[in-house]
Protein backbone atom coordinates (compact mmCIF):
# COMPACT_ATOMS: atom_id res chain seq x y z
CA UNK A 1 0.00 0.00 0.00
CA UNK A 2 2.32 2.39 0.89
CA UNK A 3 4.72 1.92 -2.68
CA UNK A 4 1.06 2.29 -4.22
CA UNK A 5 0.49 5.94 -2.55
CA UNK A 6 4.30 6.46 -3.24
CA UNK A 7 3.87 6.21 -7.07
CA UNK A 8 0.69 8.12 -6.78
CA UNK A 9 2.68 11.62 -5.01
CA UNK A 10 5.62 11.17 -7.14
CA UNK A 11 3.35 10.61 -10.53
CA UNK A 12 0.05 12.70 -10.28
CA UNK A 13 0.65 15.14 -7.48
CA UNK A 14 4.27 16.27 -6.71
CA UNK A 15 5.94 15.56 -10.04
CA UNK A 16 7.80 18.56 -11.23
CA UNK A 17 10.36 20.02 -13.44
CA UNK A 18 11.61 23.86 -13.71
CA UNK A 19 12.67 25.24 -16.83
CA UNK A 20 16.08 26.87 -16.37
CA UNK A 21 17.26 26.84 -20.08
CA UNK A 22 15.24 30.22 -21.40
CA UNK A 23 16.78 33.77 -21.16
CA UNK A 24 14.52 35.75 -18.82
CA UNK A 25 12.45 33.07 -18.02
CA UNK A 26 12.56 30.19 -15.12
CA UNK A 27 8.99 28.20 -15.48
CA UNK A 28 8.61 25.54 -12.62
CA UNK A 29 5.94 22.60 -14.22
CA UNK A 30 3.74 20.36 -11.78
CA UNK A 31 1.30 18.03 -11.05
CA UNK A 32 -0.83 20.66 -9.11
CA UNK A 33 -0.56 18.82 -5.30
CA UNK A 34 -3.68 19.60 -4.43
CA UNK A 35 -5.43 18.06 -7.85
CA UNK A 36 -4.61 16.54 -10.92
CA UNK A 37 -4.34 19.18 -13.18
CA UNK A 38 -0.93 20.47 -13.88
CA UNK A 39 0.06 24.34 -13.57
CA UNK A 40 2.82 26.33 -14.64
CA UNK A 41 4.24 29.34 -12.31
CA UNK A 42 6.40 31.62 -13.71
CA UNK A 43 9.38 32.09 -10.87
CA UNK A 44 11.91 35.22 -10.13
CA UNK A 45 14.88 34.91 -7.93
CA UNK A 46 15.14 37.53 -5.55
CA UNK A 47 17.99 38.05 -2.76
CA UNK A 48 17.20 37.54 0.69
CA UNK A 49 18.81 40.43 1.85
CA UNK A 50 15.60 42.44 0.76
CA UNK A 51 13.27 40.47 2.64
CA UNK A 52 15.66 40.54 5.91
CA UNK A 53 15.75 44.17 6.02
CA UNK A 54 12.16 44.82 5.22
CA UNK A 55 10.85 42.97 8.44
CA UNK A 56 13.62 43.82 10.42
CA UNK A 57 13.28 47.38 10.03
CA UNK A 58 8.98 46.64 9.96
CA UNK A 59 9.90 45.12 13.71
CA UNK A 60 12.19 48.43 14.23
CA UNK A 61 9.23 50.80 13.08
CA UNK A 62 6.22 48.99 14.61
CA UNK A 63 7.03 46.44 16.83
CA UNK A 64 7.30 43.03 17.09
CA UNK A 65 3.81 42.11 17.58
CA UNK A 66 2.40 44.10 14.61
CA UNK A 67 5.03 43.37 12.61
CA UNK A 68 4.47 39.41 13.34
CA UNK A 69 0.84 39.90 12.67
CA UNK A 70 1.98 41.38 9.41
CA UNK A 71 3.74 38.94 8.35
CA UNK A 72 1.83 35.81 9.52
CA UNK A 73 -0.98 37.28 6.75
CA UNK A 74 1.72 37.66 4.57
CA UNK A 75 2.79 34.24 4.73
CA UNK A 76 -1.12 32.77 4.81
CA UNK A 77 -2.00 34.71 1.79
CA UNK A 78 1.48 33.31 -0.38
CA UNK A 79 -0.32 29.81 -0.15
CA UNK A 80 -3.69 31.21 -0.65
CA UNK A 81 -1.80 32.57 -4.31
CA UNK A 82 -0.93 29.36 -4.77
CA UNK A 83 -3.83 27.14 -4.05
CA UNK A 84 -5.73 29.89 -6.68
CA UNK A 85 -3.34 27.99 -9.51
CA UNK A 86 -5.41 25.03 -8.71
CA UNK A 87 -8.53 23.23 -10.03
CA UNK A 88 -11.34 23.07 -7.02
CA UNK A 89 -10.95 19.61 -6.70
CA UNK A 90 -8.98 18.65 -2.90
CA UNK A 91 -6.96 15.45 -3.18
CA UNK A 92 -8.47 12.20 -2.19
CA UNK A 93 -8.27 11.55 1.75
CA UNK A 94 -6.21 8.45 1.84
CA UNK A 95 -3.74 10.58 0.99
CA UNK A 96 -3.48 13.43 2.81
CA UNK A 97 -1.00 12.57 5.71
CA UNK A 98 1.19 11.57 3.13
CA UNK A 99 0.46 14.94 0.87
CA UNK A 100 0.53 17.17 3.67
CA UNK A 101 4.10 15.75 4.99
CA UNK A 102 5.61 15.33 1.25
CA UNK A 103 4.63 19.51 0.59
CA UNK A 104 6.14 20.52 3.91
CA UNK A 105 9.52 18.62 2.97
CA UNK A 106 9.44 20.07 -0.64
CA UNK A 107 9.49 23.36 1.13
CA UNK A 108 13.53 22.46 1.59
CA UNK A 109 13.99 22.60 -2.30
CA UNK A 110 13.86 26.45 -1.79
CA UNK A 111 15.72 27.03 1.86
CA UNK A 112 12.85 26.38 3.58
CA UNK A 113 14.95 23.99 6.08
CA UNK A 114 11.37 24.36 8.37
CA UNK A 115 10.45 21.67 6.63
CA UNK A 116 13.39 19.09 7.36
CA UNK A 117 11.26 17.53 10.12
CA UNK A 118 8.25 16.99 9.74
CA UNK A 119 5.18 15.49 12.34
CA UNK A 120 1.35 15.01 11.17
CA UNK A 121 -1.32 13.65 13.71
CA UNK A 122 -4.03 12.84 11.08
CA UNK A 123 -6.47 12.26 13.72
CA UNK A 124 -6.49 15.56 15.22
CA UNK A 125 -4.87 17.53 11.96
CA UNK A 126 -1.70 18.57 13.96
CA UNK A 127 1.21 19.28 12.95
CA UNK A 128 4.70 20.00 14.35
CA UNK A 129 7.98 21.11 11.83
CA UNK A 130 11.59 21.27 13.27
CA UNK A 131 14.25 22.98 11.13
CA UNK A 132 17.71 25.39 11.56
CA UNK A 133 19.05 27.39 8.93
CA UNK A 134 15.33 28.33 7.51
CA UNK A 135 15.93 31.16 5.22
CA UNK A 136 14.98 34.95 6.20
CA UNK A 137 14.25 33.73 9.67
CA UNK A 138 17.68 32.53 10.71
CA UNK A 139 18.28 36.43 10.50
CA UNK A 140 15.45 38.18 11.77
CA UNK A 141 14.77 35.38 14.56
CA UNK A 142 10.65 35.87 13.57
CA UNK A 143 8.99 32.93 12.12
CA UNK A 144 5.41 34.50 11.74
CA UNK A 145 5.89 34.36 7.76
CA UNK A 146 6.36 30.98 8.02
CA UNK A 147 3.73 30.20 10.54
CA UNK A 148 1.14 31.97 7.72
CA UNK A 149 2.45 29.78 5.05
CA UNK A 150 1.89 26.26 7.10
CA UNK A 151 -1.36 28.02 8.57
CA UNK A 152 -2.29 28.71 4.67
CA UNK A 153 -1.47 24.46 3.72
CA UNK A 154 -3.07 22.81 6.28
CA UNK A 155 -6.32 24.51 6.55
CA UNK A 156 -6.85 23.66 2.85
CA UNK A 157 -5.81 19.76 3.08
CA UNK A 158 -8.10 19.69 6.43
CA UNK A 159 -11.00 21.48 5.06
CA UNK A 160 -11.23 23.69 8.00
CA UNK A 161 -9.05 27.25 9.41
CA UNK A 162 -6.18 25.69 11.72
CA UNK A 163 -3.71 28.48 12.59
CA UNK A 164 0.03 28.58 13.54
CA UNK A 165 2.25 29.12 16.25
CA UNK A 166 6.43 29.59 16.54
CA UNK A 167 7.74 27.87 19.48
CA UNK A 168 11.30 29.38 18.87
CA UNK A 169 13.15 29.94 15.91
CA UNK A 170 13.55 26.15 15.19
CA UNK A 171 9.96 25.09 15.71
CA UNK A 172 6.29 25.76 14.38
CA UNK A 173 2.94 23.89 15.52
CA UNK A 174 -0.05 24.28 14.16
CA UNK A 175 -3.64 22.94 15.83
CA UNK A 176 -7.57 23.47 16.36
CA UNK A 177 -6.73 24.76 19.70
CA UNK A 178 -4.75 28.10 18.35
CA UNK A 179 -6.67 31.04 18.27
CA UNK A 180 -8.17 31.53 15.31
CA UNK A 181 -5.78 34.98 13.85
CA UNK A 182 -6.55 35.23 10.18
CA UNK A 183 -8.71 34.04 7.20
CA UNK A 184 -7.29 34.91 4.00
CA UNK A 185 -9.53 37.18 2.02
CA UNK A 186 -7.61 36.18 -1.75
CA UNK A 187 -10.89 34.48 -3.31
CA UNK A 188 -9.86 35.53 -7.14
CA UNK A 189 -8.96 32.35 -9.15
CA UNK A 190 -6.14 33.17 -11.49
CA UNK A 191 -6.76 33.42 -14.90
CA UNK A 192 -4.70 31.03 -16.19
CA UNK A 193 -4.94 31.46 -20.07
CA UNK A 194 -4.13 35.16 -19.51
CA UNK A 195 -1.46 34.08 -17.31
CA UNK A 196 0.46 31.55 -19.59
CA UNK A 197 -0.31 33.79 -22.29
CA UNK A 198 1.67 36.41 -20.76
CA UNK A 199 4.49 34.34 -18.88
CA UNK A 200 5.51 31.25 -20.60
CA UNK A 201 8.44 31.30 -23.06
CA UNK A 202 7.97 32.43 -26.76
CA UNK A 203 9.57 29.96 -29.25
CA UNK A 204 11.74 31.93 -30.85
CA UNK A 205 14.04 33.30 -27.85
CA UNK A 206 17.11 33.21 -29.23
CA UNK A 207 20.30 33.71 -27.24
CA UNK A 208 22.67 36.31 -26.70
CA UNK A 209 25.44 36.40 -24.38
CA UNK A 210 24.35 39.52 -22.32
CA UNK A 211 20.81 37.70 -21.50
CA UNK A 212 21.53 34.42 -19.92
CA UNK A 213 19.34 31.77 -18.34
CA UNK A 214 20.12 30.56 -14.91
CA UNK A 215 21.34 27.25 -16.37
CA UNK A 216 24.36 29.53 -18.02
CA UNK A 217 24.71 31.49 -14.32
CA UNK A 218 24.96 28.04 -12.91
CA UNK A 219 26.83 26.85 -15.57
CA UNK A 220 29.29 29.58 -15.28
CA UNK A 221 29.65 29.31 -11.03
CA UNK A 222 27.80 32.68 -11.11
CA UNK A 223 24.72 30.68 -8.99
CA UNK A 224 25.65 27.83 -6.86
CA UNK A 225 23.59 25.46 -5.76
CA UNK A 226 24.81 24.29 -2.11
CA UNK A 227 23.13 22.31 1.01
CA UNK A 228 19.08 23.01 -0.52
CA UNK A 229 19.80 26.86 -1.30
CA UNK A 230 20.93 28.75 -4.12
CA UNK A 231 23.86 31.02 -3.79
CA UNK A 232 24.79 34.72 -5.56
CA UNK A 233 28.72 34.81 -4.83
CA UNK A 234 28.16 35.40 -0.95
CA UNK A 235 24.39 36.44 -0.94
CA UNK A 236 21.51 33.36 -0.79
CA UNK A 237 18.91 34.06 -3.49
CA UNK A 238 15.28 33.08 -2.99
CA UNK A 239 12.51 31.82 -5.69
CA UNK A 240 9.16 32.94 -5.55
CA UNK A 241 6.00 33.02 -7.89
CA UNK A 242 5.62 36.41 -9.47
CA UNK A 243 3.10 37.31 -7.84
CA UNK A 244 4.47 37.32 -4.47
CA UNK A 245 6.00 40.64 -4.14
CA UNK A 246 2.52 42.28 -4.95
CA UNK A 247 1.58 40.68 -1.90
CA UNK A 248 3.76 42.20 0.32
CA UNK A 249 3.25 45.69 -1.14
CA UNK A 250 -0.21 44.93 -0.91
CA UNK A 251 -0.32 44.50 3.08
CA UNK A 252 2.12 47.42 3.52
CA UNK A 253 0.26 50.12 1.73
CA UNK A 254 -3.45 48.35 3.69
CA UNK A 255 -1.05 48.97 6.85
CA UNK A 256 0.36 52.65 5.99
CA UNK A 257 3.42 51.18 5.44
CA UNK A 258 4.27 51.53 2.06
CA UNK A 259 6.72 54.31 2.68
CA UNK A 260 8.81 51.51 4.82
CA UNK A 261 8.50 49.36 2.06
CA UNK A 262 9.89 51.89 -0.08
CA UNK A 263 12.55 53.20 1.83
CA UNK A 264 13.81 49.63 2.64
CA UNK A 265 13.59 48.29 -0.48
CA UNK A 266 15.75 50.86 -1.82
CA UNK A 267 18.64 50.78 0.79
CA UNK A 268 18.79 47.11 0.33
CA UNK A 269 19.45 46.70 -3.36
CA UNK A 270 22.12 50.12 -2.78
CA UNK A 271 23.68 48.17 -0.20
CA UNK A 272 24.13 45.28 -2.15
CA UNK A 273 25.12 46.73 -5.27
CA UNK A 274 28.49 47.62 -3.64
CA UNK A 275 30.26 43.55 -3.28
CA UNK A 276 28.63 42.97 -7.19
CA UNK A 277 29.72 45.84 -8.93
CA UNK A 278 32.83 47.61 -9.26
CA UNK A 279 32.02 51.10 -10.74
CA UNK A 280 35.03 51.03 -12.78
CA UNK A 281 32.96 51.49 -16.20
CA UNK A 282 29.05 52.55 -16.10
CA UNK A 283 28.42 50.40 -19.50
CA UNK A 284 29.91 47.22 -17.74
CA UNK A 285 28.24 47.93 -15.05
CA UNK A 286 24.80 48.05 -16.75
CA UNK A 287 25.66 44.67 -19.06
CA UNK A 288 26.20 43.25 -15.88
CA UNK A 289 22.96 44.07 -13.93
CA UNK A 290 20.83 43.09 -17.03
CA UNK A 291 23.01 39.66 -17.07
CA UNK A 292 22.75 38.85 -13.69
CA UNK A 293 18.23 39.81 -13.79
CA UNK A 294 17.97 38.27 -17.02
CA UNK A 295 19.38 34.97 -15.57
CA UNK A 296 16.96 35.39 -12.32
CA UNK A 297 13.75 35.00 -14.34
CA UNK A 298 12.99 38.82 -14.98
CA UNK A 299 13.07 39.39 -18.70
CA UNK A 300 15.22 40.91 -20.86
CA UNK A 301 16.60 44.21 -19.50
CA UNK A 302 17.24 47.22 -21.61
CA UNK A 303 18.39 50.65 -20.20
CA UNK A 304 18.11 53.88 -21.48
CA UNK A 305 20.06 56.87 -19.82
CA UNK A 306 18.77 60.41 -21.01
CA UNK A 307 20.05 63.65 -18.64
CA UNK A 308 18.15 63.41 -15.57
CA UNK A 309 16.03 60.73 -16.69
CA UNK A 310 16.46 56.59 -17.06
CA UNK A 311 13.79 54.54 -19.16
CA UNK A 312 14.28 50.74 -18.15
CA UNK A 313 12.94 48.45 -20.50
CA UNK A 314 12.18 44.66 -19.87
CA UNK A 315 10.97 42.40 -22.66
CA UNK A 316 9.45 39.06 -22.03
CA UNK A 317 8.88 40.72 -18.40
CA UNK A 318 6.71 38.71 -15.87
CA UNK A 319 3.30 40.21 -15.84
CA UNK A 320 0.81 39.89 -13.04
CA UNK A 321 -2.37 42.06 -11.60
CA UNK A 322 0.24 44.13 -9.87
CA UNK A 323 2.56 47.17 -10.95
CA UNK A 324 5.69 45.91 -10.53
CA UNK A 325 6.65 48.15 -7.57
CA UNK A 326 8.40 45.81 -5.74
CA UNK A 327 10.84 45.03 -8.60
CA UNK A 328 10.94 48.82 -9.68
CA UNK A 329 12.42 49.66 -5.97
CA UNK A 330 15.27 47.12 -5.80
CA UNK A 331 16.09 48.18 -9.37
CA UNK A 332 16.32 51.72 -8.58
CA UNK A 333 18.90 50.72 -5.89
CA UNK A 334 21.22 49.59 -8.06
CA UNK A 335 20.80 52.30 -10.51
CA UNK A 336 21.38 54.40 -7.76
CA UNK A 337 24.88 52.97 -6.93
CA UNK A 338 25.99 52.12 -10.62
CA UNK A 339 25.30 56.24 -11.81
CA UNK A 340 26.45 56.99 -7.97
CA UNK A 341 23.94 59.57 -8.64
CA UNK A 342 20.36 59.56 -6.81
CA UNK A 343 17.08 58.84 -8.82
CA UNK A 344 13.79 58.13 -7.83
CA UNK A 345 11.15 55.91 -9.22
CA UNK A 346 8.27 58.22 -11.29
CA UNK A 347 6.08 55.70 -13.23
CA UNK A 348 5.66 52.34 -14.65
CA UNK A 349 4.22 51.08 -18.06
CA UNK A 350 2.66 47.86 -18.83
CA UNK A 351 2.08 45.95 -22.25
CA UNK A 352 0.62 42.42 -23.34
CA UNK A 353 0.65 42.60 -27.01
CA UNK A 354 2.63 40.81 -28.46
CA UNK A 355 5.66 40.43 -26.24
CA UNK A 356 4.58 41.31 -22.66
CA UNK A 357 6.99 44.38 -21.60
CA UNK A 358 7.18 46.60 -18.60
CA UNK A 359 8.75 49.56 -19.05
CA UNK A 360 10.15 51.71 -15.56
CA UNK A 361 10.99 55.78 -15.42
CA UNK A 362 13.09 56.95 -13.09
CA UNK A 363 13.82 60.50 -12.36
CA UNK A 364 16.67 62.62 -10.90
CA UNK A 365 15.52 65.12 -8.49
CA UNK A 366 18.45 66.04 -6.84
CA UNK A 367 22.23 66.29 -8.37
CA UNK A 368 25.33 65.76 -6.82
CA UNK A 369 26.38 61.81 -5.62
CA UNK A 370 25.00 59.35 -3.76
Amino acid sequence: MKNIKNYVLNNLFLSKRVIIDKPGFIIHCASAFYGLKQSKKRIIYFFEDDFIDLQKNTIKDIGKKKASFLYYKIGKDFVTRHLNFSSSKSPPLFLKSYLIKRIFESFSSAGMSIGDNVSFNENNNSIVLHGKDNIISRKTKDLSLFCGIVSGVLSYFCGMNIEAKSLNNEKIIANQNIKKKYISNINKKIDLAKYNKSNLPIKNNSHNPIYPSLKDLMKFNKVRHKEGKHWFKEHLIIPMEIGIPEIYVKHYEQNDLLHLLKQSLLKSSEKRAKFIFDRKSISDDIIKLSSILCGLGWGKLIIKIDKGEISCHFISAPITSGDFLFQSLILNGYLNYILNRKYYFSSVETSTTKIPKIKIIYEMKEKGPL
